[in-house]
């Protein structure tokens, strides 16, 4: 074996080790908790975690006196922590005195922080040995605090009465005498209150009032159950396991539906909204709600409600009225589309609208002009007032996007959102962020430029992520959501970025300017000779429409070398994968970017291009050859992008070219080596379902193509296999429920007399682990690079939260 190859492993293992961590890069996306004062004002004064080389401190910074300092003395805290800790279980041979607390390695959690009226950090509320404490700076004192936190307790607005779930029934507990009473008797686990498909614990809407509540009931009684096999039981038996799982596909008559239900509190009446069921759609399918969605509100007369209705075929969607006194139900505003029609960019976005129930009035997002722009409407008549994004005098022409809508100030009837693609000479992913008034359609930046700029908010999927694995997770009423605007949106924290540079992460005022520098990421973290990717821009097939990539070079890279290619976990019909910002300023919290870096110093060229039939571009971007599964991120334009990388760097060998997916859920790269193996010599792919086998509420949502109203024109599998020639890898995690659509393949492959090599692994889901990870690497290594591999090189992941 080379011993050059070993070294590559080592340090490309080096920069796995920050896959959703801080091991390589520290403080490179901020996330700011804003602290109110005890008298319940708003603040300008927040605190964040800050990542150092020996830990971890808690800073506050207190924005009228321009100070970033510590939240507390860490030495202090971790000292009373110690005695308090020693006061409950003295272990012996251990004196009070001893400093056993790491100052810069807290063991707490669910952290929260109050300040006094002069803007002093007051209280901090924390969780520590499976214990709630208050710790108190100013006296050094630490004390437990009799706290038990309901994640599921919906509380009324009055403060007087919390909603939960219990038995797949709504309940409803007085605070005051602690009396709890069912509110709805007949739910059960397949018809059950408050549910989602993967969840018990869906949001619940009180009225004003505190006299009503709306709930959905997921109706799941008849749907198809599929069966699955655990061939590795985790009771460590050795038999199999046989289980059974509720499953619809895209062409199932009968699949899950949400009725949407009225609860008069003190009658424990209940009442079905005189309208059909609501499909699941892809955003309310199985990870949150219909409510958590957004999808339903009060008006602020406590009498009306308003939802919003998406066929199946995601071609119509409604506005719906519901008078639950009356119960009555009337259809306010109805958008149409031949293909469909968006109310968001990405599946794992929140829906892009914003009811305004004090004034009956609905912000709307609409792709109908061909880009994605803000309308305003009046939720009485159901007339539009008017477009207030990207009218005729509008930059560019109106042709950019509305992004997402992040704080709107009722008093000044102005939103803060992020945009896309104003400016024609700047990467039209990059986000920025500006202000509009809804009335008069006032427009301004308030950062732009050549970056990305993040905003967190809870909603996000990377903010989700990287709390849930690195910071204070939040736990009923105790902590603090992270926010990158400040409940007044007088301030935005925002993280400035690109793929080829450090992330900075910024404090600025509603009206943009900069107030300071909060953290520059420390990269003390990476190999010395670490090469920044690289930005590009391309044309795709049709030598027309501007495509954009990134390349990944490897530690050692020489122009004079000659390099094999990887095309790279690619981009999908409902996710846009592309790397915008550098590390975890990108899709999945950065877990793509480091993985893309790692395989580049194997002794790859790496690169991620982004085709048409992909998200945040413009409508007929997406909908390329909509619903034909083979033009998600169309493999004909990232051909043509390599070839045209390859023409401008020599280095690039089109004579190695292979193609890496992982494949979450429909991901398009199996047909790179079905349809173009006389161009993708060597394919490995992670799982690999499409989208006849996704649940019906992904697949027939706005999200992805349907096979049942689009018909493939490429016919999978049975058709494309016969061209395939070339080196093939399958990798399936068992302990998913979609395994259909690989033996398919399998089968199909077998009946062409196709070799090919497959790993099946127990109990991984649609996903990669370190161990299937390294298997990747050697078949490119072997197949690809034409090297021997080490021998079973032990790959270490920061986290493997994606198996």
């Amino acid at each position: 074996m080379n011993k050059n190859i070993l070294e590559r492993y080592k340090k490309a293992n080096t920069l796995m080790a920050g896959v959703l961590t801080n091991k390589v890069v520290k403080n490179d996306t901020l996330f700011p908790h804003w602290i109110n004062h005890a008298d319940g004002d708003d603040s300008h004064c927040l605190w964040y975690q800050k990542e150092t080389e020996s830990g971890k401190e808690y800073r506050f910074v207190d924005i009228k006196s321009g100070t970033n300092s510590l939240a507390f003395d860490h030495i202090i805290f971790a000292k009373t922590l110690n005695n308090t800790l020693n006061e409950m279980a003295p272990s012996v041979g251990r004196k009070n005195s001893e400093l056993m607390v790491d100052p810069l390695n807290l063991p707490i959690s669910c952290m929260n922080i109050t300040k006094d009226e002069k803007g002093a950090p007051l209280n901090v509320f924390f969780s520590a040995q499976d214990k709630y404490w208050l710790f108190k700076p100013k006296n050094a004192e630490i004390e437990e605090v009799d706290y038990s936190p309901q994640e599921n307790y919906h509380i009324s607005p009055d403060s007087d009465k919390a909603a939960f779930v219990r038995d797949h029934n709504i309940w409803c507990k007085d605070l005051a005498s602690g009396e709890e009473q069912a509110l709805t008797q007949d739910g059960k686990e397949d018809f059950c209150y408050a549910s989602t498909l993967d969840s018990a614990a869906d949001t619940m809407l009180w009225s004003a009032d505190s006299k009503s509540i709306l709930v959905s009931k997921l109706d799941n009684q008849n749907t198809r159950l599929l069966p699955l096999v655990n061939y590795v039981p985790t009771d460590g038996g050795v038999y199999p396991e046989s289980l059974e799982r509720k499953y619809a596909f895209p062409a199932d008559k009968d699949r899950p539906e949400y009725h949407l239900i009225h609860i008069d509190v003190g009658t424990k009446r209940t009442k079905k909204v005189d309208y059909p069921p609501l499909p699941l759609y892809g955003f309310t399918g199985i990870a949150k709600g219909f409510f958590d969605s957004g999808l339903g509100w009060w008006s602020a007369d406590n009498r009306r409600a308003f939802f919003i209705d998406i066929s199946r075929d995601s071609r119509i969607v409604r506005v719906v009225e519901w008078d639950t006194l009356a119960n009555t139900a009337r259809i306010v505003i109805e958008e149409t589309d031949d293909i469909i029609v968006k109310l968001c960019h990405e599946v794992a976005d929140s829906p892009i609208f914003l009811p305004l129930p004090y004034t009956d009035e609905l912000i709307w997002f609409s792709m109908r002009s061909g880009w994605g722009h803000l309308y305003l409407y009046d939720l009485n008549s159901g007339e539009l007032k008017h477009q207030i994004t990207g009218g005729e005098s509008s930059d560019n022409n109106g042709q950019w996007l509305v992004r997402n809508i992040r704080h709107f100030d009722s008093e000044r009837r102005e939103l803060l959102i992020q945009t896309a693609g104003r400016d024609s000479n700047i990467n039209p992913y990059y986000k920025d962020a500006c202000k509009v008034n809804i009335d008069s359609g006032s427009f301004a930046p308030l950062v732009s430029g050549d970056f990305e700029y993040m905003i967190d908010i809870p909603d996000d999927i990377n903010t989700q992520m990287y709390t849930a694995l690195n910071h204070n997770g939040s736990n009923g009423d105790i902590s603090s959501l992270s926010n990158g605007i400040s409940p007044t949106g007088e301030y935005i924290v925002t993280t400035r970025s690109r793929v080829n540079t450090g992330p900075k992460s910024l404090l600025i005022d509603r009206n943009g300017r900069e107030i300071m520098t909060l953290e520059t990421a420390d990269l003390s973290g990476l190999p010395s000779d670490w090469q920044w990717p690289e930005p590009v821009k391309l044309k795709a097939s049709d030598n027309k429409t501007d495509i954009y990539g990134v390349v990944f070079r490897p530690a050692d890279f020489s122009p004079d070398k000659s390099y094999p290619i990887v095309d790279f976990i690619s981009s999908m019909r409902n996710t846009c994968a592309l790397p915008t910002g550098s590390f975890t300023n990108t899709p999945f919290c950065g877990h793509q970017y480091l993985l893309a870096a790692a395989l580049a110093n194997l002794g790859f060229i790496v690169v991620h291009i982004t085709g048409r039939g992909t998200p945040n571009r413009n409508k007929a971007f997406y909908t390329h050859h909509y619903g034909d599964q083979a033009f998600n991120s169309d493999l004909s334009d990232r051909i043509s992008g390599i070839r045209q990388l390859a023409k401008r760097y020599p280095y690039m060998d089109l004579d190695r070219v292979g193609i890496s997916a992982n494949e979450n859920p429909v991901n398009n790269a199996i047909y790179g080596a079905l349809l173009h193996s006389d161009f993708y010599k060597v394919t490995v792919i992670h799982c690999m379902p499409d989208d006849r086998f996704i649940h019906a509420a992904y697949s027939e949502s706005a999200e992805f193509s349907s096979s049942q109203i689009f018909p493939s024109k490429t016919p999978y599998p049975e058709n494309c296999v016969e061209k395939f020639d070339g080196k093939l890898l399958l990798m399936l995690g068992l302990g998913w429920a979609l395994h259909s659509a690989t033996f398919l393949l399998v089968d199909a492959l077998k009946k062409y007399n196709k070799d090919f090599d497959m790993l099946c692994i127990p109990n991984l889901h649609h996903a990669t682990c370190a161990y299937t990870q390294r298997r990747e690497w050697d078949y490119l290594v072997t197949h690809l690079l034409g090297e021997q591999p080490p021998k079973q090189f032990l790959l270490t992941r920061g986290q493997d939260t994606l198996a």
